[in-house]
């Protein structure tokens, strides 16, 4: 009872300060409440079915628990695709950010459109500081919208049930609702496409099978052209041709031209032209020059009647036939080169040709190929995904709890609380310094007095608290 007292006398006394504060706090509430921009909440409910194509209706345990497992699991990933960055990036583009951040209509009253516009600027400069002094990264716009989107939706599997139930808050009423309108439509537009590259495979197994065939013709077609002019590597045919035509004309010389072969000869294989020089020709012309050399030393002695220069004349007639012959020999066997290098120059560019067809018609075919193989395996999926909006989003009617209504209220007994607090401290603080003072006041008037004899007790009351009668 006497506390109660007290607080009453402190009230009586310090009621100026109580309202004065009171007063400030109130103010301060009211006018956060009215700043404050009341938040919108739209939500949407998303019906997922599951078709079970490969999976058995027997109502067999094993397979009901195999089929509620993947039904969950199916679920559970839609959600997650509901929520990725690229469907998130995909409502911020095509809504743009004007949406996002509508130019505000202008004020009736000049002053609210001064401060917006300084509070505005003060905050850019604030920013640019911070940005400047590398205390703050700069973000792209873009980026920050996905994030704002991002951190205001929410999605949510509804469990043991094929629901999926999103939300999305902002300040704007008319927000939520395109956004979740916008993130539906693409996530349909996403499934349709998934279900669309399943149903595709007829036309790429199709396509497979076409290619299959003029890829076997593109080939026939090469192998035969190979068949006709003997050809396995026209490239590499032409690059040991050209070795071989280069070493025989270094021995056959300049003042030795080659003659053209028959006819006949472009038809040969490369194995038939491709037979290595005879060694033992520059070794028979190395004898015939010594038998030479021997013969006009013998002269000097002997007459060319005599039985040795005879003998060596015999030598020599001998080497110079057969060297006759094997330089008649490189001749039609270099011209038989150029024959079958002119030829393969002839027809390279049609072996090109059929060669690249061969290439390209490989390569669609490949393609076809795998794409083929991925859409049937889309289309062996053990379900399908359907869609169904079972509760549409709508345009918020009124905002979130708390109303400002009930923000007031609570801001009423706050300030109350917060003033009735204030005014008890300061006394309590006011109290706690005029006995620290009456004790240093006492002390330095008895400085004799023994610290014991000091401590008396002094009832020490609050300015304004009238003493309570004992009677």
């Amino acid at each position: 009872m006497d506390m109660i007292l007290r607080v009453f006398g402190v009230i009586r006394v310090r009621r100026l300060l109580l309202f004065v504060t009171f007063g400030v706090v109130f103010t301060a509430v009211i006018t956060g409440s009215y700043i404050r921009k009341p938040t919108y909440e739209s939500n949407a409910l998303l019906l997922v079915k599951l078709d079970q194509r490969s999976v058995s209706i027997s109502r067999s345990d094993v397979q009901y628990s195999v089929a509620h497992t993947m039904a969950v699991e199916v679920i559970t990933s839609q959600a997650e695709i509901l929520g990725s960055q690229t469907l998130i990036e995909g409502v911020v583009n095509e809504l743009g950010p004007e949406t996002f951040n509508p130019t505000p209509l202008p004020s009736e009253y000049k002053i609210v459109e001064l401060l917006k516009g300084a509070i505005k600027s003060t905050k850019n400069g604030f920013n640019s500081i911070l940005v400047a002094l590398g205390l703050k990264f700069e973000i792209d716009p873009h980026y920050t919208l996905v994030k704002r989107v991002r951190r205001n939706l929410k999605i949510f599997a509804v469990r043991k049930a094929q629901i999926i139930e999103l939300s999305f808050r902002d300040k704007n009423p008319e927000i939520p609702k395109k956004v979740l309108d916008t993130l539906i439509k693409l996530y349909i537009e996403q499934t349709q496409a998934m279900k669309e590259q399943s149903e595709s495979y007829r036309f790429y197994s199709g396509q497979t099978k076409e290619l299959k065939k003029k890829l076997a013709q593109a080939e026939r077609d090469f192998s035969d052209f190979q068949i006709k002019y003997s050809i396995v590597d026209l490239g590499e045919e032409k690059r040991s041709i050209q070795e071989k035509r280069n070493k025989l004309v270094v021995m056959l010389g300049d003042s030795n031209p080659i003659s053209d072969a028959d006819d006949s000869l472009n038809s040969m294989g490369a194995g038939a032209i491709s037979s290595i020089i005879d060694p033992q020709t520059k070794k028979f012309k190395a004898q015939l020059i010594g038998l030479k050399t021997e013969r006009s030393k013998l002269l000097i002695t002997y007459s060319k009647s005599h039985q040795k220069i005879k003998a060596i004349d015999s030598q020599i007639d001998l080497l110079e036939k057969y060297l006759k012959e094997e330089k008649e020999a490189l001749t039609v066997r270099a011209a038989a080169y150029n024959k079958r290098l002119a030829l393969l120059t002839k027809i390279e560019p049609e072996y090109n040709n059929l060669s690249r067809d061969v290439t390209s018609w490989q390569e669609a075919y490949n393609v076809y190929g795998k794409v083929s193989e991925d859409r049937n395996l889309a289309r062996k999926q053990p379900s399908g995904i359907n869609l169904r909006i079972v509760d549409p989003p709508i345009v918020p009617f009124e905002p979130l709890a708390p109303s400002r209504l009930m923000l007031i209220t609570i801001g009423f007994l706050f300030s109350w609380m917060f003033a009735l607090g204030t005014i008890i401290f300061v006394e309590f603080f006011w109290t706690v310094a005029d006995k620290t003072t009456r004790e240093r006041d006492s002390k330095s008037e008895n400085p004799d007095t023994s610290e014991g004899a000091g401590s008396t007790d002094v009832a020490v009351k609050p300015s304004g608290i009238e003493p309570v009668d004992s009677k």
